[in-house]
């Protein structure tokens, strides 16, 4: 079996977060959060995440997952190895759309939970739908409530940035049937810039990083294929961490990248009467995920933006 593991590095305040995988084969079914492999436990500097099936199994991320009656239920495991509390919010995708979920009977959009330092949590959900699913997505915000908003661009604020750009991800299928994906978008390539998986900036040309705007305010959004091979992704913008359409009826914008390319397209940013996060999430060959191919699993994120009301 497989699960994160997320290395966190403490410079001051800031953490960076280096993602990888190991294999369980070697140990017991793990039927609670409590991992002893040498180096992964307390005061370890990391965090670990899983999903558990009702016998307590950790479950390969990419795998398929089994459903009951149009139903779900599994248990999002988390290891806070770290010396500080932690803040976590769970949200939930269905073929990249955001789903309400139950905890405890009870059904949420999103699920805030703490967990103290070098503790562990076990969370168990439960999905039901009535429409054929293809992809689920358990997605983990670190420090969700907080709003990042930098006097000065300084390498400690990059690499807290950095940080908060994270998100925690575990990617199943469910559901073989294909899916129609329509990749019609209002992306165009720009050979400006270098490559980058999914940046923010307020010029197409320049990859200047940008932590604070104005509601209405336009901004460049521009994605990018690192591989050696052509891309799908599955492009999706949170407000607070509720899904936002990118126009009406759209939820999620699909698109094609050829490798070494890069695509822009412009973002008008909602309007807001308070201050509140903003976040632009790429998957990586979306309804293709798989145990075997790990590019199937990645999922990035631009620098988390705080809008401001006018």
């Amino acid at each position: 079996m497989k699960k994160y593991i997320f290395y966190l590095l403490m410079i001051g305040i800031s953490l960076i977060i280096i993602i990888s995988f190991y294999s369980n084969n070697d140990q017991n079914e793990k039927s609670n959060s409590n991992n002893t492999r040498e180096g992964m436990g307390l005061n370890s500097n990391t965090i670990q995440i899983g999903l558990l099936d009702t016998n307590g199994k950790l479950i390969d991320n990419g795998s398929k997952l089994l459903e009951k009656k149009n139903k779900l239920d599994y248990t999002i495991s988390i290891d806070n190895f770290i010396d500080n509390e932690s803040e976590y919010k769970l949200i939930v995708l269905a073929d990249f759309q955001q789903v309400s979920f139950t905890v405890s009977g009870e059904e949420f959009i999103t699920y805030d939970f703490n967990i103290g330092a070098n503790e562990s949590k076990n969370i168990e959900t439960r999905i039901d739908y009535k429409e054929p699913i293809n992809e689920i997505v358990y997605l983990l915000i670190k420090e969700p409530n907080f709003l990042f908003k930098p006097e000065e661009i300084t390498p400690e604020v990059m690499e807290a940035a950095g940080y908060l750009e994270q998100i925690l991800t575990l990617r199943f299928s469910v559901d073989n049937g294909s899916k129609n994906i329509d990749f019609s978008n209002k992306f165009l390539e720009n050979n400006s810039i270098p490559i980058v998986e999914a940046y923010l900036s307020a010029n197409s040309s320049v990859l200047d990083p940008v932590f604070e705007k104005k509601s209405g305010e336009k901004l460049k959004l521009s994605i990018g294929n690192v591989l050696d091979e052509e891309l799908e992704l599955a492009v999706i913008q949170f407000v607070n961490w509720d899904q936002l359409e990118f126009e009406k009826g759209k939820d999620v914008e699909y698109l094609k990248v050829e490798p070494g390319k890069v695509y822009t397209k412009d973002i008008e940013l909602p309007k807001v009467e308070k201050e509140k996060n903003y976040q632009v999430i790429a998957f990586y060959k979306p309804y293709s995920v798989s145990p075997s191919d790990y590019n199937s699993l990645f999922t990035f994120g631009t620098y988390r933006l705080v809008i401001s009301p006018r």
